[in-house]
């Protein structure tokens, strides 16, 4: 038999309140007889408890359709006031017939009178009101721990729509570059052109991936030998790219296409050239990845503004992840530092 449910925590508070209750009310009405043999003790608890549930029970469905009539925080007063007179009217129609049973059955030796119902129902009503506040304030929990958990689902699910949007916001202009390479490639070398190809599959299969807030750092280091690949196709020389990892964060997390917006962001400003090489260092340290290249800026401002704008896409993924990185430049060199978790 499902019981009617107030606040999800009805059967668990019965369970509790029933036994109890039966036990207290037995002891205000016999006194020390009520455990003076365990026949008396069994029979009288039997009895009480069978009562308290009918209580229990009747005062729930009213309880309900008053929550139904009166919603909301806004209406939990009256639904108070309204629940402590309809248990306090039940619990005294409880009380006298649970008296009159006793006085009815020979066994108890009980003599019914008011000034004892009086005296009980006084008593029992604080435990109704005590019950009352309780039901409520279970309820009102109960419905903080939905809003809690609403809300956080919200916001999970609008970080996750944020952060998808700043993730298709990497560079457009990658793959027309990445095409014109491999055209390039295609007239001079057929062989070099199909690894290309093979290597820019790799990396868009990558940056397709859905539903990851962070990946592995191994993920992100392989990920970087196709992505370079795909450079020093374009780059040459020009651009040098050096790693020194502890295998020990190798399986630390961090956000995805991180290195692939850094080194974008540092050879769209700077000079890229045999001659004038674009260096970045990628090691672990301080417990996170720092990421440092020489600075030779580009005359163009436009490009300057342009990679900024992806620096600042990264910046603002890492906010939402709640992990802020730490930007240091100087005369010559950048270094970002990002947290491993």
């Amino acid at each position: 038999m499902k019981l009617p449910q107030y606040n999800g925590k009805d059967n668990t508070v019965m369970l509790i309140i029933v036994p109890t209750g039966a036990i207290v009310l037995n002891i205000i009405i016999f006194g020390w007889q009520y455990i003076s043999h365990w026949a008396f003790f069994g029979a009288a608890t039997v009895l009480a408890v069978i009562a308290l549930s009918v209580f229990f029970i009747l005062c729930g469905l009213i309880a309900i359709r008053v929550k139904k009539r009166f919603p909301g925080l806004e209406n939990m007063r009256r639904r108070i006031g309204i629940l402590c007179a309809v248990f306090l009217m039940l619990g005294g129609v409880m009380m006298y017939g649970l008296l009159q049973t006793y006085a009815a059955v020979s066994f108890f030796h009980y003599q019914f009178n008011d000034r004892d119902f009086a005296w009980i129902y006084y008593s029992t009503s604080l435990f109704n009101v005590f019950t009352v506040l309780l039901m409520e304030g279970i309820d009102q929990f109960q419905e903080w721990q939905d809003s809690q958990k609403a809300t956080e689902n919200l916001q999970q699910a609008l970080k996750k729509s944020q952060l998808d949007g700043l993730k298709s916001q990497v560079n457009p202009h990658f793959l027309f570059n990445s095409l014109n390479s491999l055209s390039s490639l295609i007239e001079e070398n057929e062989q070099k052109a199909e690894q290309f190809l093979n290597e820019l599959s790799k990396v868009y299969r990558y940056m397709l991936k859905e539903g990851e807030q962070r990946v592995p750092l191994r993920s992100e280091l392989v990920f970087l030998e196709s992505y370079q690949h795909i450079l020093a196709v374009r780059f040459g020389e020009g651009l040098q790219i050096t790693q020194q990892i502890d295998p020990n964060y190798l399986n630390h997390g961090i956000a995805p296409l991180t290195l692939q917006a850094v080194i974008e962001n540092a050879f769209t400003y700077n000079i890229v050239q045999k001659s004038q090489p674009l260096r970045i260092e990628i090691a672990t340290e301080n417990q996170g990845l720092n990421i440092k290249h020489n600075l030779q800026y580009k005359n163009s401002t436009t490009n300057l503004q342009e990679a900024e704008a992806g620096l600042d896409h990264l910046v603002a993924t890492y906010k939402l992840l709640q992990q802020p990185i730490q930007i240091t430049d100087d005369t010559a060199v950048r270094t970002i530092h990002f947290p491993l978790v």
